[in-house]
């Protein structure tokens, strides 16, 4: 084997070593940086995320806590380890979570403004347990009482002269209720300031409340009830964050008009649900097209007379308005002053705890 051939063989093998050793350099570097803590920390976040938005609230814990072990102070744990928490209705340790946050991180506005969150809707389980409480006491004392007939009615004779008023009897059980979950419920999704107003529906002494989804103009009214100690919305009417009521008289209206077409839903309260009684509808003619104006009662047509009959029969009494904003005419008149108001602390002190 001749000089030149060694030579070449040993500068090809340098060359596979030095390729070797940048390879092994390489992998190392790969695997240093697969395994750095940014690295580790955000495939963590990644996967508490993915978890937290299936909705899988315990493997989505599981993650964020592993990537707290990694960054005691990384903001995106501490929050969608909060958000896990209350999606597991767990509000009491989702403030706990955020209280590690604000220790560990600093007090930063979006630790801050979640556990005002978190708290108002603590304030809110609290009082409806306190309801709960209540009516469970209510009902343990009419079940164990074993008067006999006389002395019954002797009590209650006795009870008559300084038995409270209904509205008085109540006030205790929804007042807490009603202002806790007005704080939890600010906002819309989108961001923008519920209304609200207390009115009169039904027969019964307890206000119902009525809410739009955020001050916007489209909004329809969401109606919630006191029903054995919880709030429970039990439907929603129409839309542009309007209707009207008779106070006690349990008889909604709500009126949509569009392109000349006037469409008018009247209902009342059945059995603890928002139930359509009636379905009005005036579709205009159209020149174009050679269309006469249509009248229909509950969806079948009918004449102008039936029509205009119903209407104003179901229009007798005193409708009260109930607006989030002040409505307009064609012409730009006043045909309703705005009655709700934006949910705040100081409007739930005037309107919930003194109505």
């Amino acid at each position: 084997m001749n000089r030149q051939t060694i030579q070449t063989k040993e500068k090809i093998s340098i060359i596979l070593l030095s390729i070797a050793i940048l390879v092994a350099i390489a992998v190392i570097g790969i695997i240093a940086i697969y395994n750095s803590k940014d690295a580790r920390l955000k495939r963590q976040l990644s996967l508490g995320d993915k978890y937290l938005d299936g909705l899988e609230y315990e493997d989505a814990l599981l993650e964020y806590q592993i990537a707290l072990a990694i960054d005691p102070k990384a903001v995106d744990a501490y929050v969608g380890a909060a958000t896990a928490y209350i999606g597991m209705d767990a509000y009491d340790l989702a403030d706990e979570m955020l209280e590690q946050g604000i220790q560990n991180v600093g007090a930063i506005d979006e630790f801050l403004k979640m556990r005002e969150q978190v708290h108002e809707q603590l304030a809110f389980l609290e009082a409806k347990s306190h309801a709960e409480d209540l009516g469970a006491q209510k009902e343990e004392k009419s079940e164990s009482s074993s008067q006999s007939a006389e002395e019954v009615e002797q009590d209650e004779e006795e009870l008559e002269k300084d038995e409270p008023s209904k509205e008085e009897q109540f006030s205790d059980d929804y007042r807490e209720l009603y202002a806790a979950f007005l704080r939890a419920n600010k906002n819309s999704e989108r961001g923008l300031t519920n209304r609200f107003e207390l009115i009169y529906i039904d027969e019964d002494y307890i206000p119902e409340v009525a809410m739009t989804d955020g001050a916007d103009h489209p909004t329809g009214v969401n109606i919630y009830k006191f029903i054995e100690g919880e709030l429970v919305e039990i439907g929603t009417l129409g839309a542009f964050g309007s209707m009207e009521y008779i106070d006690h008289g349990n008889k909604l209206h709500t009126a949509t008009v569009y392109s000349g077409d006037f469409f008018d839903v009247f209902s009342s309260i059945e059995n603890n649900e928002l139930v359509t009684t009636t379905n009005m509808d005036y579709v205009g003619p159209d020149n174009v097209f050679g269309i006469d104006e249509v009248y229909r009662l509950d969806d079948k047509e009918v004449s102008k007379q039936m029509y205009d009959s119903t209407k104003e029969e179901l229009m007798s009494g005193n409708y009260v308005g109930c607006l989030y904003e002040e409505m307009e005419d064609m012409e730009g008149e006043v045909t309703g002053k705005q009655t709700m108001h934006d949910i705040n602390d100081a409007n739930i002190e005037q309107y919930v705890m003194n109505f």
